[in-house]
């Protein structure tokens, strides 16, 4: 399980936790250098994603490997800020990130390796969230339609550029 907690130190920070299946303790993931982190997604090998605050008070997505001793910053498509939202058993992760900072979100795919962020576009729109990902490396989601007047679910075809 995933997700974050409130701790106290120095002011009211969130942290992202795991914990895995045969105990109910908490491991403390970290953050990528600044004050908070959330746990939003896990497959079954115990890789996390989600996103976490950096010294230089941007968000980032990030995955953890399978034994939560090195997290992995996956940047952004160019923009400030990134979300990471599921992973999956291969380790590839999906979210949305800004692609100019202060602007809208678009969905993204990483790599296995996570040294390549690719940029799932929009049906249109201003805007794309990724929110799961199957072994296949489908993307499956929303965005916005041409001029922002609906939102529509979206699922990609299985990712040429996911396997390392």
């Amino acid at each position: 399980m995933t997700g974050f907690f409130r701790k106290q130190s120095a002011g009211i920070i969130e942290h992202a936790f795991v914990t895995n299946a045969a105990t109910t303790v908490m491991t403390d993931i970290g953050t990528l250098g600044g004050r908070f982190s959330e746990g939003m997604g896990i497959n079954a090998s115990g890789q996390v994603t989600g996103n976490a605050s950096t010294s230089s008070n941007m968000t980032h997505a990030f995955v953890t490997d399978a034994t939560h001793t090195v997290t992995t910053d996956l940047g952004t498509l160019g923009g400030c800020n990134s979300y990471g939202l599921s992973v999956n058993a291969i380790g590839q992760v999906a979210g949305s990130s800004q692609v100019v900072c202060g602007e809208g979100f678009h969905a993204f795919v990483t790599n296995t390796a996570h040294t390549v962020m690719t940029d799932l576009g929009t049906l249109g729109g201003t805007e794309s969230q990724g929110l799961g990902i199957n072994a296949s490396g489908q993307v499956t989601g929303n965005s916005y339609t041409l001029g922002d007047k609906a939102v529509h679910a979206f699922v990609t075809d299985a990712t040429p550029y996911g396997h390392d």
